[in-house]
């Protein structure tokens, strides 16, 4: 749609004509960059934790870790002794949640921003389809 009023606008327009075509072009470009953050946030796991130390020590929690650091019966045994030290479960409970919910912010952020961008486009593809109708 956008190509074919590009079309009629270089048919007719003058050079100021194809701001708004090319806003549009970049404004869903900007789209699909921040759709594509919100399918893959990226978060630094040292500001996901205050201590240092916790680093060191893989996530009993996040599916990632689990499937790609343990095999089936070690993670289990190392589940049943985290299960056993009530402080140190709530702690790896805890650090999840807060990792969870950076990922959770940081999509939410992406797309929000994602569809303010895809609102504009159409805006700009409303203008310059205006352009070409009072063009001729």
């Amino acid at each position: 749609m956008l190509y074919n009023l590009v079309n009629a606008l270089s048919k007719h327009g003058s050079g100021c004509a194809y701001i708004a075509p090319l806003g549009c072009a970049l404004l869903l470009l900007l789209t699909v960059f921040f759709c594509a953050s919100a399918l893959n946030p990226r978060i630094n796991p040292a500001d996901s934790v205050a201590d240092p130390e916790t680093l060191k020590v893989p996530s009993h929690l996040y599916f990632g870790v689990i499937s790609t650091h343990w095999k089936r019966e070690q993670y289990v045994r190392e589940f049943n002794e985290l299960m056993v030290n009530p402080d140190a479960l709530v702690r790896e409970i805890a650090s999840q949640v807060h990792v969870n919910a950076q990922i959770a912010s940081d999509k939410m952020a992406a797309t929000k921003r994602a569809i303010w961008m895809l609102t504009s486009a159409v805006g700009a593809l409303a203008v310059t389809a205006l352009v070409v109708l009072i063009q001729g």
